[in-house]
């Protein structure tokens, strides 16, 4: 698997940059990838993300257990029923239910061997990302999550044919992020394509970070052939008022592909009841005039969803993308959301002396 990556210029200001990613055959251009596959569909977006949430103890007892084997074997299928021509990237969301599971390398052995037979080596999936731990247990024990994880992916890579996607867990530090990265590099190639953990969280409040690490080691070695995809990322600030877009805030950052978020906070019951009682609320709907989340009374949720993906991809595919990209971010921008990314970008200088994250935020190609 290859990619082609072009760095397109910024505005005149420079306050932001806009990386163009093109992987021949899987994906070309700039996408939020939607959780309904009707949006894929009717806007022609190549790539559908599959989430498998599962138990690591019912991992490690299918190894020895046929009947929870096939369990997790139909609950796979179910996912990826109706994919059509679209390419399927693959994320293993594994909740470490028991710590002490973990902390014995065969026992790590035998869920690696699980993951590559049940799940990488279905003939529907074609991209398959480094599993993502769920472990908040473990790391208040104080159990070396990263060496664990890196020993979980020294089985896989052994055990598994195909090209893992560049995985990079939330709960990583900065320097463990590098090494995974050069293990990555080493095992795979340069042409990957990197999977930001952004845990619920939104772009401007957290997962900048992580896209920044990427950028920079990558710069720092004069790679340019990879792509960058967010992983499980709110896509606006919780609030009554109207608030940008997170999602053309990180493409405009350097990603290239958003997924849809899949970290929902818990809505207090007495809220739900209310919900109910009015059978419509309030949601966020994205509008292409403005480029802003405003709140909107609908009475269907995953409607009101569906709509904001649709706009999303309208403006990133009609937008964003033509070839005179310099005139287009100086003129096309909507006043509101381009405010908000310098404000943003001010306040990233102000708390950050990080050299890495300037030369991120203000490099020419």
């Amino acid at each position: 698997m290859s990619y082609s990556v072009k760095l397109k210029d910024s505005d005149q200001d420079r306050d932001y940059i806009l990386r163009i990613v093109e992987l021949p055959g899987i994906i070309q251009g700039n996408y939020k990838i939607s959780r309904y596959p009707g949006i894929l569909d009717e806007l022609k977006i190549p790539l559908q993300e599959v989430l498998v949430d599962e138990n690591l103890t019912d991992i490690l007892n299918a190894y020895n257990d046929k009947q929870i084997e096939d369990q997790l074997t139909h609950r796979l299928r179910k996912k990826i029923i109706g994919k059509g021509n679209r390419k399927i990237v693959l994320f293993l969301n594994l909740k470490v239910d028991n710590p002490s599971l973990i902390t014995n390398p065969s026992n790590l052995s035998n869920v690696a061997r699980v993951i590559n037979d049940i799940y990488y080596s279905n003939p529907s999936v074609d991209l398959v990302s480094a599993p993502n731990l769920i472990c908040k247990d473990v790391l208040q024990q104080g159990i070396n999550l990263y060496q664990i994880y890196m020993h979980l992916l020294e089985q896989i890579a052994s055990d598994t044919e195909k090209k893992l996607v560049y995985f990079l867990p939330s709960y990583l530090s900065i320097s463990q992020k590098e090494s995974l990265i050069e293990w990555y590099r080493n095992k795979y190639g340069d042409d990957g394509l990197f999977a930001i953990d952004c845990s619920g969280e939104r772009f401007s409040s957290e997962c900048y970070k992580g896209v920044a690490v990427v950028y920079r080691k990558m710069r720092q070695i004069k790679i340019q052939d990879y792509g960058v995809y967010l992983f499980d990322i709110k896509p606006h600030k919780r609030t009554s008022k109207s608030s940008p877009s997170e999602e053309l805030l990180s493409i405009l950052h350097g990603a290239n592909l958003v997924g849809p978020l899949h970290s929902n906070t818990p809505v207090p019951p007495h809220v739900v009841e209310k919900i109910h009682q009015q059978n419509q609320s309030y949601v966020k709907v994205f509008n292409e005039d403005t480029y802003l989340y405003e709140p909107k009374m609908w009475t269907d949720y995953a409607q009101a969803q569906i709509e904001s993906d649709r706009k999303i991809n309208e403006v990133l595919q009609k937008e964003i993308l033509p070839k005179n990209v310099g005139s287009v971010l100086s003129q096309g921008i909507k006043t509101n959301f381009l405010d908000e990314l310098r404000n943003t970008k001010k306040n990233y200088d102000k708390i950050s002396q990080n050299s890495s994250l300037t030369s991120f935020f203000n490099t020419s190609p």
